[in-house]
């Protein structure tokens, strides 16, 4: 809305609990000059940021209310070696409720890795995305990612993801022992967003800002600057050297261990993570499931040695990372020391195994 004269208040909303903690979240907006944007204002601080802005010039702002809510679920299981189910839910200030499954479903076992303020236009965003089963187009399941890269493309228009690490000027600033089980392994193998996210942004994504937005700006780099994430979302916006597929999940390793364990040099772990990746597309093809292509109906047999053989290829990578890096290095990568799976059954037995 606007004020006085030269001057610009910004809309903000006020996050209540029963403990009568209040938490302040700010509407991003955009100066304009003639309808053209000038520059955007990204209000993110807040805890400092005041409730007004000022400006010496005229200026009118637009901007959608963050209004709505959504927070990112996990099912943790108790079972050796599996890995931790990510899903993503949405309230709106009229106790609307939805929720993006990400492939699976949930379990009443749940706790929240966080919750994050949105705007209408991210929720849009995020139903436009949607693809079958909720997978938000991170198929074929297994080949191009699991639950964990689905919920992070559910998150992308509200500009975070699962956190790898916490860090000082970060939106998610969680416990380290509240990252899913088996997320870190699974980021080693398909990057944070699914090996075709640069295929997702510039399509589908790319559609969706088209379709729901209209005349309205949106950012075109969600993650906020200074953290990892916008280091590893830079992965895939940077013109002179495009990274795409398994390069680009190689280069997010890369940045992964530049900022977690930077007394290594660059990617300690290449050969071994494309042999993990060259091992699960060696599985998928043979099990006929490829990139771009329609997903095969398997039977329920042909799935678990798909899954095995996946999961034994994630094990053999991360025996071998523990060797390469040290244990004590691993742990600061990884919620524990156990080996995990890369892949869940039940998840992969309702997408491949439908009728």
């Amino acid at each position: 809305m606007t004020g006085p004269e030269n001057m610009a208040i910004v809309r903000s909303d006020h996050w209540g609990d029963e403990t009568g903690n209040t938490k302040t979240c700010f509407s991003p907006f955009f100066i304009l000059e003639n309808e053209s944007p000038k520059y955007q204002l990204l209000l993110t601080d807040e805890h400092t940021l005041g409730e007004q802005k000022e400006s010496a010039s005229d200026f009118y702002v637009k901007s959608y209310d963050r209004n709505a809510q959504y927070t990112a679920c996990c099912a943790r299981t108790q079972l050796t070696r599996h890995l931790d189910h990510t899903w993503i839910t949405y309230t709106d200030k009229d106790k609307n409720n939805d929720e993006f499954t990400c492939g699976g479903g949930h379990s009443e076992k749940e706790f929240d890795l966080g919750t994050y303020s949105a705007d209408d236009l991210a929720y849009s965003i995020s139903d436009y995305c949607r693809g079958k089963d909720d997978t938000n187009h991170v198929s074929p399941y297994g080949l191009d990612g699991v639950c964990h890269q689905m919920a992070n493309r559910f998150l992308y228009p509200v500009g975070v993801i699962i956190p790898i690490k916490i860090e000082v000027h970060s939106k998610t600033q969680l416990d380290i022992d509240f990252r899913p089980k088996g997320y870190v392994l699974s980021t080693f193998a398909y990057g944070s967003w699914g090996i075709s996210f640069k295929k997702w942004l510039t399509g589908v994504y790319a559609n969706a800002k088209d379709s729901t937005s209209k005349d309205w700006i949106y950012n075109d780099r969600m993650m906020t600057p200074e953290t990892l994430e916008y280091e590893l979302e830079d992965v895939y916006m940077q013109s002179e050297t495009v990274f795409t597929g398994v390069d680009a999940v190689l280069e997010e390793t890369r940045r992964i261990f530049r900022r977690l364990l930077p007394a290594f040099q660059g990617n300690p772990v290449e050969k071994e993570q494309r042999e993990l990746i060259n091992n699960i597309t060696k599985s998928a093809n043979s099990a006929g499931i490829f990139m771009d292509k329609p997903l095969p109906i398997l039977p329920e047999s042909k799935v678990v040695e798909l899954c095995s053989q996946i999961n034994d290829a994630g094990i053999e990578f991360q025996t071998k990372l523990k060797e390469k890096i040290g244990l004590e290095n691993y742990s600061v990568l990884f919620v524990d020391t156990e080996i995990q799976n890369m892949v869940d059954f039940d998840d992969a037995k309702k997408i491949y195994c439908k009728k």
